[in-house]
């Protein structure tokens, strides 16, 4: 799989009657790398350089890159930067459609896709510094919970 999504946004979804926004998290197998192609577009050079900094072990060979995860990394993507990047789509979102004097959602998703990627992507890091900086993250692994028990 060449990108491996770790969490996607719904602009509008429905959970059993309740319906509005939701981020989804997806699980990831960390018993198998992920296989990246030798040839990569350049926002694809760019991502795999935001694993390596996520503490993702990658190695590369002739044929391409092999991404290892581990819980410690898989936790550095998907809490303290894909979750960041979706809600910076979600605030693209509010500030384009939502609260826009003249929104409309057709013309938001018409624009182009790097556009889009590029404004998450700055909200992710903007806030994630901020957040780095003030002691909000990273923080502990959850200790076993009733959920776990």
């Amino acid at each position: 799989m060449l990108d491996p999504t770790w969490g996607r946004l719904f602009y509008r979804a429905d959970f059993v009657g309740q319906i509005g926004p939701a981020i989804v998290i997806e699980a990831a197998d960390l018993t198998r790398p992920v296989y990246w192609p030798r040839k990569l577009s350049l926002d694809h050079q760019h991502e795999l350089e935001r694993l390596r900094a996520d503490g993702h072990r990658v190695e590369e060979d002739r044929r391409g890159y092999r991404v290892h995860l581990s819980e410690e990394s898989v936790r550095n993507t998907v809490l303290y930067r894909t979750l960041l990047h979706e809600l910076g789509h979600w605030v693209d979102w509010l500030t384009k459609v939502e609260r826009a004097p003249e929104g409309d959602a057709e013309l938001f998703l018409a624009r182009p896709a790097a556009e889009r990627e590029a404004f998450a992507h700055a909200y992710a890091d903007r806030i994630g510094a901020e957040l780095r900086s003030s002691g909000v993250i990273p923080f502990a692994p959850l200790e076993e919970t009733a959920l776990t028990r």
